[in-house]
C-alpha cells in the first residue's frame, strides 16, 4: 500500500492536469488589459494596417492578438513598429502612428504581465463610419498593376494623362487604392512640359487623405500629366490593383499657387564610399511649407532637413534617425510652417559604410509649399 500510494497519486494528479484547460492569461502579475488599454492604443497605432482585409494580419481583436503577443512585443521594442520613421521633439505631424513612451510601456506591461484580456463591457464602443464626402470633380484611372505573389517591395512609376481641357486650380489630389491588401503608399506629382514637378498627393493606410492648406491649390495645366508611385506587397497570390485619383476642384478664384522646392540628389550611382550628403537650395520668397517626402535609394540613412533663417536661427524641419525604404510616408505638418525669403533649406544624409556598405546615396527631400509674398 506504501508503494501504491504514489502511483494513484501521481495518476489523479496527471489527469487533473491534463483535463483542466490551458489559461492564456496565466500567470497574471499585470494590471493593464486588452479591452480596456490595449485595444485603443491599437485602434490609434495598427490597425490602419493591422485590420481584417489590411495589408498585415488582423489586430483587431484579443483572438487575434494573443498568438503574436511575444512577436509585438519584438517589433515594438526594436522599433521596427509602427513604421513612423520621424524622430519626435522636432515638428509635428498630423497622423504620427509612432507609439509614446506611455503607450510602449502599456504594451511591454500587458506582455511581460501575461496577457490578460480583461470584461467584455471595458471594451470601446462601435465607432460609426464617417459619411462620404464630396464627389470628385475629376477621376483619373490608373492602368491595372500586376502584383506578383510573395514579393515584399514591389515598385511601380506610371504616367498617366489628366484628360483635362483647360488649366484647373485643384485644391486636393486624392488617391483610392484599388486593393489595400498590397497597397504600402503611393505618391502623386504633377508635371508640366516647361514647369518643375510638384508633389500633389500622397496616401498610406494611416494616411488616407492629405490635404494642404486651405490658402493654395495645385495649378494642374492643360496638357499636364500625373506621375504616380505606387508601392506593393504581394499576396499569397498574384493580384491586380485598379487605383484612381481624384481631384478636387479649388472654390476661390485665385488661391495661392502650391509648389514644389526639391533638395538633394536622385544619383544612386554615387560611391558607396560616400557617406555623407550635404545639399542646399534657398527660399527666393517668404512661403508656408505644408509638408516633406523623401525619396530613398537605400535603407539605413540618417536623414535631417533644416531650415536656416536670414536672423541665424535653425529649425528642424524633419530627423529621421534610420530610413526605411519598404515604408514610405510623407510628413504633413500640424501647422504649416511659414518660412522668409533668404531661408536656406539644407539636406544632410549620412549612411552606414563599414567594409564597403551602403553610402548616403540617392537621397532627396521634396517640400510643398505656396508663396506669401
Amino acid at each position: 500500500m506504501m508503494r501504491a500510494l504514489p502511483i494513484a497519486l501521481a495518476a489523479t494528479l496527471m489527469l487533473l492536469v491534463t483535463s483542466s484547460p490551458a489559461r492564456s492569461d496565466d500567470p497574471v502579475t499585470s494590471a493593464v488589459r486588452f479591452n480596456r488599454e490595449i485595444v485603443r492604443i491599437f485602434d490609434r497605432k495598427c490597425l490602419a494596417c493591422h485590420a481584417p482585409g489590411g495589408i498585415a494580419m488582423s489586430l483587431a481583436t484579443y483572438r487575434d492578438v494573443r498568438p503574436w503577443a511575444r512577436a509585438i512585443r519584438e517589433e515594438i521594442v526594436e522599433q521596427r513598429m509602427p513604421p513612423w520613421s520621424a524622430a519626435r521633439g522636432y515638428a509635428r505631424f498630423k497622423d504620427d502612428i509612432a507609439l509614446t513612451p506611455r503607450e510602449l510601456g502599456t504594451i511591454l506591461t500587458w506582455v511581460d504581465g501575461g496577457v490578460p484580456r480583461g470584461d467584455e463591457s471595458d471594451l470601446p464602443a462601435s465607432v460609426p463610419r464617417p459619411a462620404p464626402g464630396a464627389e470628385p470633380d475629376h477621376l483619373v484611372a490608373v492602368p491595372a498593376q500586376q502584383v506578383p505573389g510573395n514579393q515584399e517591395d514591389v515598385v511601380r512609376r506610371v504616367v498617366v494623362t489628366t484628360a483635362l481641357t483647360a488649366d484647373q486650380w485643384i485644391r486636393q489630389v486624392q488617391i483610392r487604392p484599388g486593393d489595400r491588401r498590397i497597397l504600402r503608399a503611393a505618391f502623386v506629382s504633377v508635371i508640366a512640359e516647361g514647369h518643375e514637378p510638384v508633389w500633389a498627393g500622397a496616401w498610406t493606410p494611416w494616411q488616407t487623405e492629405v490635404s494642404p492648406p486651405s490658402t493654395g491649390a495645385f495649378l494642374v495645366r492643360r496638357g499636364s500629366r500625373l506621375s504616380i508611385e505606387l508601392h506593393y506587397r504581394g499576396q499569397d497570390a498574384p493580384t491586380v490593383d485598379n487605383t484612381v485619383i481624384a481631384l478636387f476642384s479649388a472654390r476661390e478664384n485665385q488661391p495661392r499657387e502650391l509648389t514644389s522646392l526639391t533638395v538633394g540628389s536622385d544619383d544612386a550611382s554615387r560611391s558607396k564610399a560616400a557617406t555623407l550628403q550635404k545639399t542646399q537650395a534657398a527660399l527666393t520668397h517668404e512661403a508656408l511649407v505644408w509638408g516633406i517626402r523623401t525619396e530613398l535609394m537605400v535603407d539605413g540613412t540618417s536623414l535631417e532637413v533644416t531650415a536656416r533663417k536670414p536672423d541665424g536661427t535653425i529649425e528642424v524641419l524633419l530627423w529621421i534617425p534610420q530610413t526605411r525604404t519598404e515604408w514610405p510616408s510623407p510628413y504633413i505638418f500640424q501647422d504649416p510652417v511659414r518660412l522668409p525669403a533668404g531661408t536656406v533649406i539644407t539636406l544632410e544624409a549620412s549612411g552606414r559604410n563599414e567594409n564597403g556598405g551602403r553610402g548616403a546615396r540617392g537621397v532627396r527631400a521634396i517640400l510643398t509649399l505656396h508663396r506669401l509674398d
